[in-house]
């Protein structure tokens, strides 16, 4: 299984988890685990569209979403 690259942004070691919460599982997400909206670093306001966040949500196993993000750092 390939690893998460780490953050384009910041080189910061990306996470990798299974997200639940109270019981309801949302899949895995991947991505910068430094990643604050407002954090002066990553270059995000209240404008970005979620589609450009440091992160990617919602697959549907641990190895989705290592791929989409280590897709989503080789583009840029």
């Amino acid at each position: 299984m390939a690893e998460a690259k780490p953050c384009p942004i910041c080189g910061a070691k990306a996470y990798v988890m299974h997200d639940v919460v109270d019981g309801f599982e949302f899949g895995w997400s991947a991505g910068c685990p430094r990643f604050c909206l407002y954090d002066g670093i990553h270059g995000m306001d209240e404008n970005t569209p979620e589609s450009e966040f440091p992160r990617v949500m919602y697959c549907t196993s641990k190895q989705e979403a290592i791929e989409k993000w280590n897709r989503r750092v080789e583009s840029g």
